[in-house]
């Protein structure tokens, strides 16, 4: 649902770019790159063979110029101004030259103006729904390469040759590669203006940060794609679609994929676990048959590891438990508070929807996607009360183990506590009350490994549906994003130039908002996913600690003669002769014994 909304969210907003204004703004200043990029005598004109690589790097095919025979020579000819009787005519184009086919050619306008903003002027219609390969990969690998020069001067031409490029060395399709081109000194500020609001601005930009993030179908495509990427900028010279950057850094690629469960560490835990009990259950036997035959607590009855001798064994086996307990769901709270942060996101990006939807009515779309009972809540204040308790999550998803350990704490004190006079009820209600609070603790903590076992062996169906979630809310923030970037861009040039772009100012803010509300939607969802799936350790440790201290509660039980293999009878005072007057005040425990 949130996935749906932000790719709806890519189709409504209004394009964070000139197009409104096309018929009042000067294009020329955007082209200076270009010229610079194409202009190989530097004569300030565009003979046709540099006109026809200007063409190339802006990545305007011929065939869109339909007017010209989908021709480059035809449109170089007709755009070549006309000159008096008797004047030499003109060999090159000006950027004025090449400004006027947009004006001049109103079936040109949108692709052109498109070209020399690098995209900024067109809404996406084609990110709705991810790739077939976005929707079928298993891992994704990251690069990052810096070049000299700012985002403008990377035109579509040379952006399409190096996403081909990726998708080669990788091995996948272009659908499967999503490419972001960012000023590396970039920072939006907002201009101390009473009359004006948020107008974004970028500081200049010496580098473009080019970040790649591939789709790939699993773990081991994923490291082969990783180490085929090139890891030094010098690897890079040689490959044609840098050939017009100058790369400055590279970091080598990194790979992605969810880790798989580790079962192998849960069979050592396991057998960790077994080896534990089998201790206590030696000590038990060896304190038991040790006070047996103890001279001063004749008759004392059997040794064993379930009769009453074994009493104090077992409350400190217990203890141990509760330490298991506490120290599990510790580790449980500092993993589960990412999961905490990602439902908050959520609930933030919830939150802006609202006044969102009333600076753009095109937004209005996303309360209607939205269930009726949280268009409702977010409308309203309620939602910033949910928002507030969600801090306390991690206290309440830690507190089933707490007040088991509590009672299981309970339970292993009072049979040795000094007031102790042999009746051990308090001690049996607090055992049975833990057991009640470990088995719904044990059901709780079991959900949560649940949800990471369902996401690792969840049957195609769910894996594509997880996998298009991500390759939408990896997608969609880059290609807003990379909007807000170019048309901020643009603006900043013509407004540099002395073009008045006050008219698309309100649109760029808009842009810069809703690209910052799909940024935390989608990043919120993501995490959301990575972190139920990376509590299953925590959770599974949880597991581990509670059927541990459910065990031994039970042989404390069974040492109280609350079950058939505890005494027969309850302990009770008896009076014996003590060679010693003062031994009964030094062990009250030796008057114990079973009829």
């Amino acid at each position: 649902m949130v996935a749906r909304c932000l790719a709806i969210a890519v189709l409504c907003f209004a394009s964070p770019s000139p197009t409104a204004a096309s018929d009042s703004i000067n294009y020329e200043a955007v082209l200076d790159d270009l010229w610079t990029a194409s202009d190989a005598d530097a004569d300030g004109e565009l003979s046709k063979a540099e006109f026809t690589d200007a063409l190339g790097l802006l990545g305007l095919e011929a065939s869109i110029f339909t007017a010209h025979d989908q021709s480059y020579d035809v449109l170089f000819n007709a755009l070549l101004p006309e000159v008096a009787s008797g004047e030499a005519a003109p060999t090159g184009l000006t950027p004025m030259d090449f400004v006027n086919a947009a004006t001049s050619y109103p079936e040109y306008q949108d692709p052109l103006i498109a070209a020399f903003t690098n995209g900024a002027t067109e809404i996406p219609t084609d990110i709705v729904s991810p790739s077939p390969s976005m929707a079928s990969s298993r891992a994704t690998v990251s690069h990052m390469i810096k070049v000299a020069g700012p985002p403008s001067s990377i035109f579509k031409g040379v952006r399409d040759q190096i996403k081909v490029w990726f998708a080669s060395v990788a091995d996948v399709d272009e659908g499967a590669v999503v490419l972001t081109f960012a000023p590396v000194t970039a920072a939006r500020r907002a201009l101390e203006d009473e009359k004006s609001s948020d107008k974004r601005e970028l500081q200049a930009a010496t580098e473009t940060q080019i970040d790649a993030t591939i789709f790939v179908a699993d773990a081991a495509a994923a490291d082969a794609a990783a180490a085929a990427l090139p890891a030094t900028a010098e690897d890079l010279a040689t490959v044609s679609a840098f050939s017009t950057l100058t790369v400055t850094e590279v970091t080598p690629a990194t790979a992605y994929s969810v880790p798989p469960l580790p079962f192998a560490t849960l069979g050592i835990i396991a057998a960790l676990l077994i080896i534990g009990f089998v201790m206590l259950i030696c000590n038990a036997c060896y304190w038991s048959g040790k006070k047996a035959k103890s001279p001063d607590t004749a008759p004392a009855g059997k040794g064993g590891c379930c009769t009453l001798n074994a009493l104090k064994a077992w409350a400190f086996g217990e203890l141990t438990g509760v330490v298991a307990i506490l120290a599990t769901c510790f580790y449980f709270y500092t993993n589960v508070l990412g999961v905490a942060d990602a439902a908050t996101g959520l609930v933030d990006f919830f939150m802006a929807l609202t006044p969102l939807t009333e600076k753009a009515p095109e937004l209005a779309g996303f309360a209607d996607m939205l269930p009726q009972s949280l268009s409702e809540l977010s409308a309203s204040d309620d939602l910033a009360a949910v928002r507030a308790q969600f801090g306390y999550l991690p206290l309440a998803f830690v507190l089933p183990g707490v007040l088991a350990a509590l009672f299981l704490f309970l339970g292993a004190a009072c049979p040795v506590l000094p007031m102790h006079k042999g009746s051990l009820c308090w001690s049996k209600v607090c055992m049975f009350l833990a057991l009640l609070l470990l088995i719904l603790a044990l059901v709780f903590y079991l959900l949560f490994a649940g949800v990471a076992v369902l996401f690792a062996f969840a049957p195609p169906e769910l894996q594509n549906a997880l996998a298009t979630v991500r390759g939408i809310c990896i997608s969609i923030p880059a290609t807003v994003g990379q909007m807000v970037t170019d048309g901020t861009a643009t603006v900043e040039k013509l407004s540099s130039a002395g073009q008045d772009t006050s008219a698309i100012d309100a649109q760029m803010v808009l842009a810069a908002d809703i690209s910052d509300v799909v940024t935390l939607g989608c990043g919120s969802l993501v995490s959301l996913i990575d972190e139920l799936v990376a509590i299953f350790v925590p959770a599974i440790l949880c597991v581990v600690a509670i059927v541990f201290a459910a065990i031994v509660n039970e042989t404390l039980c069974c040492a109280a003669g609350c079950c058939c293999k505890g005494p027969s009878k309850a302990p009770k005072i008896v009076a014996k002769k003590a060679a010693d007057p003062d031994a009964k005040a030094a062990d009250p425990d030796a008057n114990l014994q079973s009829v």
